[in-house]
């Protein structure tokens, strides 16, 4: 499939974008609250439909009967233990009730974006996406013909993505 790349500046979709970064920049302030309160750093998944909170990851993995153990599966993430043996179960309690009162709740949603593209995720998860957010624009790579943007070439497209005024 071939790629071609859009570029949106209308005024609908910057707004649904601001609100989707808004959205984002909750979403790190509460994560990176729960990260510092186990001094670790917060790790987030990123997709076609948006953005959450995976996990939290230690600079040096925890070997612990009171986490989990870091691997690929997890992205090196590691998270309370469900259960320990009895003279840990006190300890653990108080790890997952902070985790509990500290994981962030907020899940940005591309959904608004999209729409306001002219399109949902469901038909660009099919075709393959990519997307790059400046302040003036939203930016959009994809073998689905999008209407409602500017057709622009690939070079600037990487421009934007590169950071480069386009």
């Amino acid at each position: 499939m071939t790629i071609r790349y859009f570029r949106f500046a209308q005024a609908e979709v910057l707004a649904a974008v601001k609100v989707y970064c808004a959205q984002c920049d909750e979403l790190s302030r509460q994560a990176v609250a729960l990260a510092k309160a186990f001094d670790a750093k917060p790790v987030y998944q990123t997709g076609v439909s948006g953005r959450s909170f995976y996990g939290i990851k230690f600079a040096a993995p925890l070997a612990s009967e009171l986490w989990t153990k870091a691997s690929k599966q997890t992205a090196g993430c590691q998270f309370p233990r469900r259960r320990a043996r009895a003279s840990l179960r006190n300890e653990l309690a108080d790890i997952r009730d902070r985790w509990d009162a500290l994981k962030p709740t907020m899940k940005p949603d591309l959904d608004a974006v999209w729409k306001a593209c002219g399109t949902d995720w469901g038909v660009l998860i099919l075709s393959g996406v990519g997307y790059v957010i400046t302040p003036d624009a939203f930016y959009v790579g994809t073998s689905t013909c999008l209407t409602k943007g500017e057709e622009i070439t690939g070079g600037q497209y990487e421009k934007a993505s590169s950071g480069v005024k386009v």
